[in-house]
């Protein structure tokens, strides 16, 4: 095989790859199981191409770490059926994470980048494309809770889900690379693939979204202008105004825009019944706050409660329930450390920054211990933050 023929099959094959992290739908549903996903396919044939790339192994060793710390907590567990799904669960995050930091390392981060954002634009392009039809085919009632292709029917709103099941969940692929096609030097097309992740990124409503997007963008700023004041006070003072003139224009010229945002605020209150759940873990908790229920138990515990599965809507208290103290004081840790190699080098690091505090408050809403994209995150984090060259 021509060299330049394999250099380019491998590029492809990284687009796909990360493309098909995004889209976790693709795949086979086994009965009992869950989904066998395109991208755990693909995550062999990745380790198979790149293993003799160079890599530093220590960035994977927390990883690999916590993943263990989790892992352990099959030996207590108190439904040994669901755990050995988990159990399953976690050896796949290895494979995965290890096939992250071969093809991370592989590449430069200009370069790295550019495939990362050439396989969103394809993951927004078929979303786009597959919630049209979803719209187009949807033959139900919109006051129902509905899903159809690539949309989501919630309290009478649209919502765009792309290959997921949970628009919020897509929301979050989307605003990570969001965040890091805006704060990265790019040099082709960077207006398009801004403007199509922003289209995007809105398509889903996702209230939680929205607000980790604000919190950590707002935050990163304060850092970014605390660092160096003269040099971003302008993009301050930009931000601000195009912030004002949005909603002046959604308040004054746009009743449809004001009306979704009135109903995404409605439930705020009750967090979309999400409180009830968290109350509810929590009481589970205190059963067996140590060392917790065991790993990949949380839908098990509340159809003890309820009579049907259910999740928690929020990383931490899932950790917290699954693995008690121990788990969630690891998770911690191994959170501190994350932001420890951010701030060594806190003035190139701004960006990754702004990515730890968009993962860290989607936690806060989102179940996301067994997803494999937040480890790819991790990785990346891991990675970049200690790395000296940045070109």
């Amino acid at each position: 095989m021509p060299k330049i023929f394999s250099l380019k099959l491998k590029e492809l094959l990284v687009i796909l790859y990360l493309a098909s992290l995004m889209m976790p739908s693709l795949g086979i549903k086994i009965s009992s199981i869950g989904t066998l996903k395109v991208s755990m396919i693909i995550s062999y044939f990745i380790i198979f191409i790149f293993h003799n790339s160079k890599v530093n192994l220590r960035n994977f060793i927390p990883i690999l770490l916590i993943l263990t710390a989790y892992l352990l907590t099959f030996l207590w567990s108190v439904s040994y059926s669901n755990s050995i799904i988990g159990a399953i669960g976690i050896i796949q995050l290895i494979i995965y994470s290890f096939s992250f930091l071969l093809i991370i390392n592989h590449y430069n981060r200009s370069i790295f980048i550019k495939l990362l954002l050439s396989s969103i634009v394809i993951v927004c392009v078929f979303s786009i494309i597959y919630y049209i039809l979803g719209i187009i085919t949807y033959n139900g009632d919109y006051s129902e809770n509905a899903k159809n292709l690539g949309i989501m029917i919630d309290r009478s709103m649209i919502r765009a889900k792309g290959f997921t099941d949970d628009p919020n969940i897509f929301s979050l692929y989307v605003g990570i690379c969001l965040i890091i096609s805006a704060l990265n030097p790019i040099k082709k097309n960077k207006n398009f693939i801004l403007f199509l992740l922003l289209i995007t990124f809105l398509l889903t409503l996702s209230r939680g979204g929205i607000i980790a997007m604000i919190i950590a963008i707002s935050a990163t700023t304060i850092v970014k202008l605390f660092l160096s004041p003269q040099q971003e006070i302008k993009k301050v003072i930009l931000v601000l105004l195009i912030i004002i003139l949005a909603v002046a224009y959604i308040i004054l010229f746009n009743d449809t825009l004001l009306n979704i945002i009135v109903k995404r605020l409605n439930n705020i209150n009750s967090a979309s019944g999400r409180f009830e759940l968290w109350s509810l873990a929590f009481k589970a908790f205190h059963e067996r706050p140590i060392f917790g229920h065991g790993i990949f138990t949380t839908k098990y515990i509340f159809e003890q409660i309820l009579g049907k599965p259910a999740y928690t809507h929020n990383t931490f208290i899932e950790l917290l329930l699954e693995g008690g103290s121990y788990l969630i004081f690891s998770f911690a840790a191994f959170l501190f450390y994350l932001l420890t190699q951010i701030f060594n080098k806190i003035k190139d690091n701004t960006w990754l920054f702004c990515i730890f505090l968009f993962i860290i408050i989607q936690f806060m809403t989102l179940s996301l211990s067994f997803n494999e994209f937040i480890y790819f995150l991790f990785s990346f984090i891991l990675i970049y933050s200690s790395r000296k060259n940045l070109r």
